[in-house]
């Protein structure tokens, strides 16, 4: 059966953050133990595209060409501008830009969603669909273990995996 790696991570801090959560200056050491922390028998990835730990964790699949399921809530050009564009250090739009257009169009997966549905908390519950169909899951989150912004965030995907009894890795940043 096929090892499946569910990845979540908090996105990258915007300079004004007044609590920082992931700066961008850790962002080289936190690449460093995302691809650590994917097994070796990895089979497949799971995961969304937001800038910091999203765009890490494919990184780290690319580099050891593990195929991806990216799944988004938007059409790209919404999610670039509410989920990955910011002003911190990092390139973090062309290195989306990068990663979503290697990506094959049968793992690439746009959400359609009713308005009145929160996108991030369906992005959640279609990543962890996605990879129950897939195999047997292992979860890496890239995760200060604190409750999140709002619904839909690593906190959220973190509860959803654990009553599932998914092993879940947490790489605090």
């Amino acid at each position: 059966m096929n090892m499946v790696v569910l990845f979540s991570g908090h996105r990258i801090d915007d300079p004004d953050r007044t609590s920082p959560r992931f700066p961008a200056s850790h962002a080289k050491a936190l690449a460093q133990e995302v691809a650590a922390a994917l097994p070796k028998n990895t089979h497949i990835g799971v995961c969304s595209a937001a800038n910091g730990g999203d765009i890490l964790f494919l990184e780290a699949c690319a580099t050891r060409n593990i195929p991806c399921h990216v799944i988004i809530p938007f059409l790209p050009e919404e999610f670039l501008r509410r989920s990955v564009a910011t002003s911190a250090p990092g390139n973090w739009e062309a290195r989306f830009n990068k990663l979503w257009f290697a990506t094959p169009d049968t793992l690439r997966h746009i959400l359609t969603l009713n308005p009145n549905v929160n996108p991030y908390a369906a992005c959640n519950d279609a990543l962890v669909t996605q990879a129950a169909e897939l195999g047997n899951v292992q979860v890496i989150v890239l995760w200060d273990g604190k409750e999140g912004d709002s619904l839909g965030g690593t906190a959220d995907l973190v509860q959803k995996a654990r009553y599932r009894d998914w092993p879940v890795k947490v790489i605090t940043p």
